[in-house]
């Protein structure tokens, strides 16, 4: 067989001239005997294997048939008439090709089979790249000059349950957008009351008080803001006004400052939040699309106010203002101020629109935006399994054993990954003996990562689950089968 396969290669000598860069060291270390075999250092390869590559291979014709021929058949047939080799060759070759190609699918289906199933138990790249990206900035802010606002926006399924966490900080923007949206509606300063003066606009003072005054009530808002439409701030020299307020170093700091937004160099109103806004209600603000607030308003009925009566314009007066559905959620983003006016914060942003009566009194219109930024930081995650519909960007991530436990979130612990918890399901039990009856979410991550890297530690993640649930004895069990086996004798015995 050994003579055979030499003078096989031998027998087209311009093949390695040809096709030098096949002749490898893998491909000629195999089918000699096995004495040179043991010394290769692909001796764990078997035949079959190469010779399916081989095989594969469409420019290798002349050594797919020369290979095709080392049998031990077609040797012992070597001494047989001519006649009967002619016949019988072409039979034996066509079943070695087909047996060739049977094993080889097979071995390529077993090959796909684990991978796929590898590719399921792998970290999640998607959600590593989200958390390498968030750390990233939170060590090294300055280096966001470089990035584009591409890089410094993160995918809009990461704020899940955010309208629920951050509702408290919406409804502020929304508190803000309802005195707005009430005062521009039913506030004239050109009516005249008999010895009263009527309330004057507002001023950019007053303005400026309000976002302050909004952003110094929680503790997890970055900044408030109130921006107006081009030339719908009248009070004001410039075409656009918007006051933004912000904590001027961390949450806990009670140091804040604030800017006109329209000063900055790049403005507010090419921004994707006010633009967005814009986009939906400048000319579809009608007072079907929102809710009508009565106001029972009363004034007073001389300078002094000695007494109080209805308003004389009209009683009850209303408002048209926006909901909380009316707002918008934008995806989390690194706040990246060139000329560092602003802070440098992960943050989520939320705007909701304010309106007021053109200039005529008749119609309502589009008058700005509200905006309020809250910190990321805040922001739970949920790594638990969902439908598939729900938008979780971190939803399935976590390690619980889906057989015996069942994942449960830990909120208040913020935009960290691991911070949930793995309980037994019921017919399971907890396999140790101490203070706890679940597995932390931190633990099981970090045997997780200990068990997929390649050093010498030894990883626990294997026995991290519940263990089937037995009875504290069995001594009553034992009982009442050795009761029920004598009365079953009993039954039979009668």
């Amino acid at each position: 067989m050994e003579i055979e396969l030499v003078l096989s290669f031998h027998s087209h000598p311009t093949l390695y001239q040809l096709y030098p860069q096949y002749f490898l060291q893998s491909y000629f270390g195999l089918f000699p005997p096995r004495t040179r075999r043991s010394a290769d250092y692909n001796s764990d390869l078997s035949n079959s294997s190469v010779y399916n590559n081989l095989s594969k291979n469409s420019r290798l014709p002349l050594l797919i048939d020369s290979v095709s021929k080392v049998n031990i058949i077609t040797t012992l047939l070597a001494t047989s008439s001519s006649i009967f080799e002619s016949y019988i060759y072409p039979i034996l070759a066509l079943s070695c090709h087909f047996i060739t190609k049977f094993l080889s699918s097979k071995q390529e289906d077993h090959i796909e089979k684990r991978r796929s199933k590898r590719a399921t138990d792998e970290y999640p790249t998607r959600i590593a790249s989200i958390m390498q990206l968030y750390n990233h900035l939170n060590y090294n802010p300055h280096i966001c000059e470089f990035m584009t606002e591409d890089l410094l926006t993160m995918p809009g399924d990461v704020l899940h349950d955010a309208d629920i966490q951050f509702e408290s900080q919406a409804r502020l923007a929304l508190t803000l957008s309802h005195f707005l949206s009430s005062f521009y509606q039913i506030v004239n300063s050109d009516e005249d009351f008999p010895m009263r003066k009527a309330e004057v606009d507002l001023t950019d003072e007053q303005l400026i008080g309000e976002v302050l005054a909004a952003v110094a009530s929680d503790h997890k808002v970055v900044g408030v803001g109130i921006f107006f439409d081009r030339g719908k701030f009248r009070n004001y020299r410039l075409p656009y006004f918007g006051p933004y307020a912000f904590r001027i170093e961390n949450d806990i700091n009670r140091k804040y400052a604030v800017v006109d937004w329209a000063g900055l160099p790049d403005g507010y109103e090419n921004e994707i939040w006010f633009r967005t806004m814009k986009a939906r209600w400048a000319t579809n603000g009608d007072r079907s699309q929102l809710t009508e607030y009565w106001l029972k308003l009363f004034i007073r009925a001389d300078y002094f106010g000695s007494a109080l009566v209805p308003h004389e314009s009209g009683f009850p007066l209303y408002f048209h203002a926006p909901e909380l559905k009316h707002g918008q959620w934008f995806p989390p983003r690194f706040q990246c101020s060139q000329n560092h006016t602003l802070p440098r914060q992960w943050i989520v942003t939320y705007a909701v629109p304010f309106f007021g009566l053109d200039t005529l009194g008749i119609n309502i219109e589009f008058k700005g935006v509200v905006r309020i930024d809250t910190y990321l930081s805040y922001l739970d995650i949920n790594q638990c399994s969902m439908s598939h519909y729900v938008p979780n960007a971190f939803k399935g991530s976590d390690h619980c054993d889906y057989q015996s436990t069942l994942c449960e979130p830990i909120f208040g612990r913020g935009f960290l990954l691991g911070k949930y918890k793995c309980r037994c399901r019921p017919g399971y039990e907890y396999p140790f003996l101490d203070q706890n009856d679940f597995f932390l979410g931190d633990v099981l991550d970090t045997q997780w990562d200990i068990l997929l890297s390649n050093t010498s530690r030894i990883s626990s993640y294997d026995i991290l689950k519940c263990r089937i649930a037995i009875a504290s004895s069995i001594k009553p069990i034992s009982f009442i089968l050795l009761l029920s086996s004598i009365s079953f004798a009993i039954l039979l015995s009668t």
